[in-house]
């Protein structure tokens, strides 16, 4: 359960960080390790959110004097949690542990499960490009009229979905794989 909001809480927290830290293994054959992350990424989220009102900087808050005590307290606690998870707290960068990776994404994704962060990243991943990618002995296009150069290629469905009727072009079997150059206007003509 995240810590609520007493101020004693901060001091003890540096001592939950480092039991967050060992024993990873045993950490990895719990079957709510995740949910008990989700929940401290949920904790740092609305800790960093509180920070950022108060105009803490990203890193070196605790020292920042502007701030009052307990926000200083606060920047720490995030800093080192930060630092632990990247291996910080060690001389070598060996202890950057397996797990880490996952308890990375957990926090980024600020507490959702990776469903909701997918569909929440969604909303925000929006290209003109096709940027398809085929390995060899793919069907690849290549329009001669549309293209600038003669190593443009486009994947079937965009090559279908789009009018090159009456248009120089050749379709063919990919030797060595290739990406799909729709929607990249260096390569290809808007019209195309």
């Amino acid at each position: 359960m995240p810590p609520g909001d007493s101020l004693n809480e901060y001091d003890s927290e540096s001592g939950r960080l480092a039991a967050l830290a060992s024993d990873t293994d045993a950490k990895m054959d719990e079957q709510d390790w995740e949910t008990t992350l989700m929940e401290e990424a949920r904790f740092f989220k609305e800790m960093s959110d509180e920070l950022k009102v108060v105009g803490c900087p990203l890193f070196g808050g605790r020292y920042c004097r502007r701030l009052s005590q307990e926000n200083r307290e606060k920047a720490a606690v995030l800093e080192d949690r930060v630092d632990l998870l990247l291996g910080f707290e060690s001389s070598s960068l060996s202890s950057f542990r397996a797990r880490t990776r996952d308890e990375l994404r957990l926090f980024i994704a600020q507490g959702d499960t990776l469903t909701a962060f997918k569909e929440k990243m969604k909303q925000f991943d929006f290209s003109l490009k096709c940027n398809a990618v085929w390995s060899s002995d793919a069907i690849a296009y290549r329009c001669n009229t549309c293209a600038y150069n003669p190593c443009m290629s486009l994947c079937a469905e965009c090559f279908q979905n789009s009018n090159h009727r009456g248009h120089d072009f050749n379709r063919f079997f990919s030797q060595a794989g290739g990406a799909c150059d729709c929607g990249n206007t260096d390569v290809l003509r808007e019209s195309g």
